[in-house]
C-alpha cells in the first residue's frame, strides 16, 4: 500500500512539475500567435478602422515643426507641365496641428512663384493598404494642389511606364471639381488614354477626407467615405491581356507619397494666374496610413485556378482570379513541379522561360494570410 501511494505521490509530483512548463509553452504559443497581428502605431489618434483596419503610420502634425523623419522637403526648380513655381524649404507652416504649403508671388532663381513640396521617399513607402488624407484645397485661378505617389524604385525607366497615382488634383479656375488618374505605359494621358474620373465637391473652402485604397488587382477613391471611383486590372480584358502588366498596371510595388501645391503649367494655368491671391496655402490636417490584418479573420484557402490561357499573341498567360474570403495576394508559378516565378497579377510572360523544351504550366494562388491553393491542372508549353 506505502509502495502504491509512493508511486501516486511520485506521478503527482511529475505532473505538477511539468504543468507549469505546459502552460508557459501554451502562453509562448498564444503570445507568437498574437504577435502575427498588426499593432497599431502608438498614440495613434484612431487606431482601427472598420474594425480590421489598423492604422501603422500617420502625421497629425501636432508639433509646431516638420518631422523630418517622415518627410522631406523637396528644394529644386520644377520645369514640369510648365509650372511656374520653384520648390524651397521655406515655404511650409505648422500651427495649431494644421500643416500649410504655402505659394507666394516672389521672384527666386529665375521663377516668379515659390512654394513647397513633402514626400515620404527614402523615409516611409507604401504597397497596397488604406491612405487618409484630410485636407483644404487654395481657392485661386492658377493653384494645382496634389496629392499623389510614384515608384520608390524606378529602375531607369521613363514615366510614365513605371507608373503613378493621383489620389486628388484639383485647379483653381474650376473650384468645383477634384480629379483622380493613374498614368502608366497603356494607359496615360500623352496618349489619351489615361483612366479616371473628376468628381464634384461642395466647395473647395472646407477640409474634405481623400482617401485610396489599395489592393494588388485594383484602385479605390473616397472622398468623406462617398466611393467616387475604382479602376481593376484587365478593366479592358481583349486589350491589356495582350501586354505585359507591367505596362498595363504597374502597382505591385513600394510607393511613396508627395504633397505639392504647384503654380500654373500646362493644366492649371489654362485661364491665367490671378496675381491678387498670394499667398495662399494648401492646408492638410492629418496623413494616417492603414493596413488590413487579413490574418484575424482570413479562413478559407483560395479557390483552385481551374482555367488558363493563351493569349492571342502567344506572349502570356493569363487566368481568371480565383475566389477568396478576402484577397488574393500573389500566385506562384510552377514549372515541372518546382516553383519557378510568383507574379502579383494573373499573367505570366513565356518569355521568361530561357531554355528550350517541353514544360508542364502550373499556378497556386495565396492569399494575405499565407494559406495557398490547390495546383492548377497542367498548361503544357513547348519553348522552341
Amino acid at each position: 500500500m506505502k509502495r502504491k501511494m509512493k508511486k501516486l505521490l511520485l506521478g503527482l509530483s511529475s505532473f505538477l512539475t511539468a504543468l507549469p512548463i505546459a502552460c508557459i509553452s501554451t502562453l509562448v504559443s498564444c503570445q507568437k500567435k498574437e504577435n502575427n497581428f498588426i499593432e497599431p502605431l502608438a498614440n495613434a489618434k484612431v487606431p482601427y478602422l472598420d474594425n480590421n483596419w489598423v492604422c501603422t503610420w500617420a502625421d497629425e502634425f501636432d508639433n509646431n515643426k516638420l518631422d523630418e523623419n517622415k518627410w522631406t522637403q523637396q528644394i529644386r526648380k520644377n520645369n514640369h507641365n510648365n509650372e511656374k513655381q520653384y520648390y524651397t524649404d521655406k515655404n511650409i507652416i505648422i500651427k495649431d496641428s494644421i500643416l500649410s504649403l504655402i505659394a507666394k508671388k516672389e521672384e527666386y532663381h529665375g521663377k516668379h512663384y515659390t512654394s513647397a513640396k513633402l514626400i515620404t521617399k527614402d523615409k516611409k513607402s507604401f504597397k497596397y493598404g488604406r491612405l487618409q488624407i484630410k485636407a483644404k484645397n487654395p481657392k485661386g485661378r492658377g493653384t494645382w494642389p496634389a496629392i499623389w505617389m510614384l515608384p520608390v524604385n524606378k529602375k531607369n525607366i521613363e514615366w510614365p511606364h513605371y507608373g503613378e497615382i493621383d489620389i486628388m488634383e484639383y485647379v483653381g479656375f474650376d473650384e468645383s471639381k477634384i480629379f483622380q488618374t493613374i498614368h502608366t505605359g497603356q494607359h496615360n494621358h500623352k496618349n489619351k488614354t489615361q483612366i479616371g474620373s473628376s468628381y464634384l465637391i461642395n466647395s473647395s473652402d472646407r477640409f474634405l477626407v481623400y482617401e485610396f485604397i489599395w489592393y494588388p488587382d485594383r484602385l479605390e477613391w473616397y472622398v468623406d467615405n462617398t466611393k467616387i471611383f475604382e479602376t481593376k486590372y484587365l478593366k479592358n480584358k481583349e486589350r491589356d491581356v495582350e501586354r505585359a502588366y507591367e505596362e498595363v498596371f504597374p502597382f505591385d510595388k513600394e510607393f511613396y507619397l508627395i504633397l505639392n501645391l504647384a503654380i500654373g503649367g500646362t493644366w492649371a494655368g489654362k485661364k491665367g494666374i490671378d496675381e491678387n491671391i498670394f499667398p495662399i496655402s494648401f492646408d492638410v490636417d492629418y496623413v494616417r496610413y492603414y493596413e488590413f490584418d487579413y490574418k484575424k479573420v482570413d479562413k478559407i484557402i483560395p479557390e483552385k485556378i481551374n482555367k488558363i490561357f493563351k493569349s492571342k499573341n502567344s506572349k502570356f498567360l493569363y487566368w481568371n482570379k480565383p475566389k477568396d474570403d478576402y484577397e488574393i495576394e500573389k500566385y506562384n508559378i510552377y514549372l515541372n513541379k518546382k516553383l519557378f516565378k510568383t507574379v502579383s497579377l494573373n499573367q505570366f510572360k513565356f518569355e521568361e522561360i530561357k531554355n528550350n523544351g517541353n514544360y508542364s504550366i502550373q499556378i497556386s494562388a495565396v492569399d494575405f494570410s499565407g494559406k495557398e491553393s490547390f495546383l492548377s491542372d497542367e498548361f503544357i508549353y513547348n519553348k522552341q
